[in-house]
């Protein structure tokens, strides 16, 4: 049960209304058959035909399991292995269960109609943090904090789901304007949070991002413009650096003289000088994730303490979704952020060796990004 994180994280199904055995009478039987004696009676009871309700209802030996988790279907829809499909328990039950939407009903087999694509509002929070979308009429989809439960006011919106990192908001058809996009911390953390247009030919427009730090009960505000598209900044490509290789010059050798008395010529032999090859200088993205991939390596060798490894790299992740829309800037104060922190905790949740190696490498990230160019030293 501990493993399940409790009682409410359990969903019990179970059929009933299709007679089904749930006893035999019986009557002492003789070897070498009937051990535990031979059948003479079937006791027939309610159950999905295989399985008896009772043994079915795992909430009569769990009484912690929430009532509206305990589904009861019944029928011929509801036998042992059709349950599986009842349009109920996949149209509604499940989703309801997993994401807190009662989800779509299901329609059988019918033909499908023609759909005509739209462009799709998409809000995305990628942080501790319950999502709610006021559209431009007012209507709302999202969390409800009244209620902890689920807004739906907007006609094929989509929302999973409260209490989740990870939430999202799909609204299709959605109106022009002005959004209001509220955010309710349920933990501490950073927090990133995205609103986008996809269209019907896959691509993603960036309409807005924010991002920073929230505590549990915090509740942020912002609005979103769906007619004001970011227009992302090119990042800049790898580029090659020389390195040296050797080449010949000439040094002595001996040769004969008249006298036959050996002196000191010169011919060629192989001495090193510079000439250019080309190496690779990282892109951002790959010095982000070089950033990231030492942060962990001294974690795992026990010179980050494990809250201090969490805070960095959700501040490297918020650096690369800001590189990701064009925001150099807002990428560069994420790593200045770390680098405060680092140096806070230097000696303390970071040694001064990892601390002097991982500023070095932000300040470098900063130095292109453009941002910031204070000294940021380790003592």
């Amino acid at each position: 049960m501990d493993r399940l994180g409790g009682a409410q994280n359990i969903l019990v199904v179970f059929g009933s209304g299709s007679p089904t055995h749930v006893g035999y009478a019986v009557v002492a039987g003789g070897p070498p058959l009937w051990a535990q004696g031979e059948p003479i009676e079937e006791v027939i009871g309610d159950g999905d035909g295989l399985v008896p309700s009772y043994s079915a209802d795992l909430s009569l030996i769990l009484p912690g399991i929430p009532v509206q988790n305990v589904v009861e279907l019944s029928g011929p829809e509801a036998r042992h292995k059709p349950i599986m499909y009842h349009p109920d328990l996949v149209g509604r039950y499940i989703p309801l269960f997993l994401t807190g939407t009662a989800g779509h009903p299901t329609t059988g087999n019918v033909p499908v109609p023609s759909v005509e694509l739209v462009d799709l509002l998409v809000f995305v929070a990628q942080c501790p943090v319950n999502l709610t979308v006021t559209d431009p009429l007012g209507h709302q989809v999202g969390f409800d904090p009244a209620t902890g439960g689920s807004l739906l006011e907007v006609d094929g919106a989509i929302y999973a789901a409260p209490g989740v990192q990870g939430q999202f908001i799909i609204i299709p058809n959605s109106e022009q304007g002005v959004y209001q996009f509220t955010g309710t911390a349920f933990a501490d953390g950073e927090y990133v949070l995205s609103a986008s247009v996809l269209s019907p030919d896959g691509s993603l427009t960036s309409l807005d991002l924010f991002s920073g730090t929230v505590t549990q009960g915090e509740v942020l505000e912002f609005e979103v413009d769906s007619t004001q598209p970011i227009t992302p900044t090119p990042t800049e490509p790898s580029t090659a650096t020389p390195t040296e290789t050797p080449t010949e010059t000439p040094s002595p050798t001996a040769t004969e003289t008249a006298t036959n008395t050996p002196t000191a010529t010169a011919s060629p032999t192989a001495t090193a000088t510079a000439t250019p090859t080309p190496t690779s200088t990282p892109t951002l993205f790959e010095a982000l994730d070089q950033l990231r991939a030492a942060i962990e390596d001294y974690a795992e060798r026990g010179e980050i303490g494990q809250l201090l490894k969490g805070s960095l790299l959700a501040k490297v992740g918020v650096a690369r979704v800001h590189l990701q829309h064009g925001r150099e800037a807002a990428a560069a104060n994420r790593l200045e952020a770390l680098v405060a922190q680092i140096e806070e905790q230097q000696g303390e949740r970071i040694s001064r060796p990892a601390a002097r190696n991982l500023i070095g490498q932000a300040e470098a990230l900063i130095d292109r990004l453009g941002g910031d160019e204070d000294d940021h030293g380790v003592g």
